[in-house]
């Protein structure tokens, strides 16, 4: 490659990390961020698959001399999304130049197909918050050069396919949705030379090529083993390290109706009409033309890619997005949405061919209109959808964290139960150093026997005192956990008289409880629920309400915000708001009238 070739690559890398950097998330944000931060400063285990790749990646970003740790993660995403733009802007160069036989005009159309990739929704809002996702996009990206370099370069299919199976070795490791890219490259492989691919040699240096790519997930038993304060699935042992790699925890349950499978169908086309204006859509019908008169060399992988990464990503998909629930089935939607972004990728590059088709097909002195039509395409989506996915400006969840610390008394015992309102409160207090008295449990988690053994082995606290207990569920729960026949109502029993005697332990050390949630009066016996503005506090009927003020941050928490989490925390924190107004009418929105303020410690 000479230099000039790499002017549309680099240009389109520079201008959506540009574009990134601007929109940035500062802090971090809901969802998995403050988890995979926290793992990755750590050096933990984050949830499953673990991500070993990314949590090593991310501990490097940590190093940067400049902004909070967040920022530092986020900005991760940042670059690698950038870089994954100009890798695809590689790719597409070449489909434009060597195979569409459009030789003025293929940086433009590289140039303007890569950003059309980048600016898309669900790309942009990956890159611009601490995910695992523009990784995954990086390795798409660079998988999807190595197919076109299969195809063009036979001298050096060798090499190629050394890579390739590194790539996808590296990729695997990472995340496990990466399966989906393996029927292309196969189908890459026997629609061109299957003789050259699978003579012994070749495929021997891709078979060790692709076990070198594993090796990150080495890194997950030797994390564990030390013990971090994240350790998700305790993966120190053969068994829960292939329960961790293969998210066993999730399981795979691909669409079982002929409603959820359509439900799966309209959520992907739905997704597809928001990632960019809908005349961009047109294009894909000459770049599908052009597919069709390529032949199976670049009919089948490009197929394949699509199929797969598309509308079989959401057959097998087991998020169910035809519940009854309208909350859940739109939070599963937002779940589902990111696996999709590779399919999106596919179409970008069907469209870049379809913009190529019309330069070629339209007289030499109209081409240029062609190609400016190309540039304002990505401009037009960048538009669209900069102002959705800012989040510069976005400190909900330190806000909510803050709030949250600042209204529980010293020593207490938080129990919080959905993960966009706990791993804030991870990052926070096992990164940032706030209010490290604080024992904090999510009553979710502690349906696992991993994350109720790494509490066990905590020598105080309110596990002290709730050993039995502890112990009990965990026998209870291994049947279920090992695929065995199992007591439902057992585990239930057990899980229950655990919660209860974590709450006794820590109140009869005088300590208070909280909870993110309103609790089961069952699980808490002789205890009221108070609400504390973001909390609520579990105190006996008979104990005196809180004087506290309002938090000093909880006028952000109702404030506009992009990250996609927010409305449910906005909704929560108002809930909890108007229980406190009618409790301490006058205080719920004024910090320090009326009320008695409480020495908490420093975070």
């Amino acid at each position: 490659m000479n230099r000039r070739d790499a002017v549309a690559p680099t240009l389109a890398a520079l201008a959506s990390f540009v574009a990134y950097t601007a929109t940035l998330a500062p802090s971090v944000t809901l969802e998995d961020s403050g988890e995979l931060i926290t793992a990755a400063a750590r050096l933990g285990v984050a949830h499953a698959p673990g991500y070993p790749l990314y949590t090593l990646l991310g501990h490097v970003a940590t190093w940067l001399p400049a902004g909070t740790v967040a920022w530092r993660v986020n900005l991760l995403s940042a670059f690698c999304m950038a870089a994954g733009t100009g890798v695809f802007a590689l790719a597409l160069q070449r489909l434009v130049r060597e195979v569409l036989g459009l030789e003025r005009g293929a940086r433009v159309l590289a140039f303007a197909g890569a950003l059309l990739a980048a600016f898309a929704w669900e790309t942009w809002e990956q890159a611009v918050i601490a995910e695992v996702y523009a990784l995954h996009l990086l390795l798409f990206a660079a998988t999807f050069l190595l197919l076109v370099r299969w195809i063009l370069d036979p001298q050096q299919r060798g090499r190629t396919l050394a890579l390739l199976g590194l790539t996808l070795g590296l990729a695997l490791a990472h995340h496990p949705a990466a399966l989906m890219w393996f029927p292309a490259a196969l189908a890459c492989v026997l629609a061109t030379a299957p003789r050259e691919a699978f003579a012994p040699a070749a495929l021997g240096r891709a078979t060790g090529a692709f076990a070198l790519g594993l090796l990150p997930l080495a890194y997950l038993p030797l994390a564990s083993a030390r013990d971090p304060v994240l350790d998700w699935g305790d993966p120190d042992s053969f068994g829960r390290f292939v329960d961790v790699v293969t998210r066993a925890q999730y399981g795979t349950s691909p669409a079982d109706s002929a409603s959820e499978a359509l439900a799966q169908a309209v959520l992907l086309g739905r997704l597809i009409l928001e990632q960019w204006p809908p005349v961009l859509l047109v294009l894909l019908l000459p770049g599908m033309y052009a597919l069709l008169r390529l032949g199976k060399a670049w009919l089948a992988p490009v197929a394949a890619l699509w199929l797969c990464t598309g509308p079989l990503m959401a057959l097998l998909s087991n998020f169910s997005v035809a519940g009854d629930d309208p909350a859940v089935a739109a939070e599963n939607a937002a779940l589902a949405s990111v696996f999709f972004i590779p399919s999106h990728w596919t179409l970008a590059a069907l469209a870049t061919a379809g913009l190529a088709v019309c330069a070629r097909a339209v007289p030499g002195r109209m081409a240029p209109a062609v190609l400016a039509v190309a540039l304002m395409l990505p401009l037009a989506t960048a538009a669209r959808h900069g102002p959705r996915v800012d989040l510069s400006g976005d400190r909900v969840a330190e806000a909510y964290v803050a709030s949250l610390f600042e209204t529980a008394a010293p020593g207490s015992l938080l129990l919080v139960q959905w993960d966009p309102f706990h791993f804030p409160t991870l990052y926070f207090q096992h990164v940032e150093g706030w209010r490290p008295d604080l024992t904090v449990l999510n009553t979710n988690l502690l349906r696992r026997s991993w994350y109720v053994r790494q509490l066990a082995r905590k020598a105080d606290g309110p596990a002290a005192g709730a050993a039995a207990e502890m112990g009990a569920f965990v026998e209870a729960v291994a049947p279920f956990e090992q695929g065995h026949a199992y007591d439902g109502q057992l585990i239930e029993d057990r899980y229950r008289a655990m919660i209860r005697a974590l709450v006794a332990t820590a109140r009869a050390g005088g300590h208070e409880v909280y909870a993110t949630y309103v609790p089961d009066p069952d699980l808490m016996p002789g205890l009221v629920a108070e609400p504390l503005y973001v909390s609520w506090r579990l105190r006996p009927p008979a104990s005196p309400a809180a004087t506290i003020p309002a938090p000093a941050q909880l006028h952000q928490l109702l404030a506009p915000s992009n990250n996609r989490m927010a409305p449910h925390l906005r909704d929560h924190v108002a809930a909890v708001m108007l229980e406190r107004a009618a409790l301490q009418p006058g205080s719920a929105l004024a910090p320090g009238e009326g009320v008695v303020e409480r020495e908490v410690p420093d975070r």
